[in-house]
């Protein structure tokens, strides 16, 4: 087994190094959101005049889109992370009707495994109210009962000498 010899991680590369010949090198972090999954990432604030104020690295968005229902992942940069769509072909042989409170609950058992499987553990989103729909009330139930948490982390703020 190989051993780790230097444990020093920068934000962005780390400079891990193994002692294997063939691994003499250095391990770049690819994965541009790691901050964000660790907290470190400050959350963006957005400006006060924006129709829906940025304070979530990713919201999970629920939209009913004629009679299909669509879901997905999106990010405070406007990139869609992970989708899933009563429209897809791989998934219309379990849907009787794609746009029923069943085929809500459906697609949320769908959309937070493929969440889970591509890392994604946690999101903001909508608050619930009196009036919301029962088709975006059993979505968010069931995302929620499939293991996806629906509320982010607080970012963990540095310390600096002037806080003691």
């Amino acid at each position: 087994m190989d051993k780790l010899t230097n444990k020093r991680i920068n934000r962005l590369e780390s400079d891990i190094e193994l002692d294997h010949p063939q691994f003499k090198s250095r391990l770049i972090n690819r994965n541009p959101r790691n901050l964000e999954q660790l907290s470190y990432e400050a959350k963006p604030t957005g400006f006060w005049l924006d129709k829906s104020p940025r304070s979530t690295w990713n919201r999970l968005m629920f939209e009913p889109d004629g009679r299909h229902l669509r879901a997905y992942l999106m990010h405070w940069s406007g990139k869609k992370l992970v989708e899933a769509s009563t429209r897809e072909a791989n998934l219309r042989k379990y849907f009787v009707s794609p746009g029923t409170t069943q085929s809500a609950t459906t697609l949320a058992q769908i959309f937070a495994r493929r969440c889970l499987q591509s890392g994604y553990h946690c999101a903001g989103a909508i608050d619930l109210d009196e009036n919301t729909s029962i088709k975006t009330r059993a979505f968010y139930e069931a995302v929620q009962a499939s293991g996806f948490v629906i509320e982010e982390p607080p970012e963990i703020v540095p310390r600096y000498a002037t806080d003691i």
